[in-house]
């Protein structure tokens, strides 16, 4: 299993969440309120020209994450 963070990802790939790599603890329960948790699918749709906001789909909800919230987010690139 290849893991990277969904900041290595591009726009339109689907991914799986594997961990969230941070002792961070509001982070980490931020986004668990936002249903990112391991083992949830995400799509990674859209990516601002800096590459400092990721938007990602979770289920129906599209969820804007700051460069430094989705660099903790380790995830499996899914075919």
């Amino acid at each position: 299993m290849n893991l990277v963070p969904l900041t290595q990802c591009n726009k339109g790939e689907s991914v799986i969440v594997r961990t969230i790599d941070t002792k961070n603890k509001e982070l980490k329960k931020r986004l668990y309120s936002l249903s990112i948790i391991p083992s949830s699918e995400l799509l990674v749709a859209h990516i601002s020209l800096a590459k400092q906001t990721y938007q990602i789909k979770n289920y129906s909800t599209l969820i804007a994450l700051r460069q430094e919230e989705a660099s903790h987010i380790l995830v499996e690139k899914t075919a």
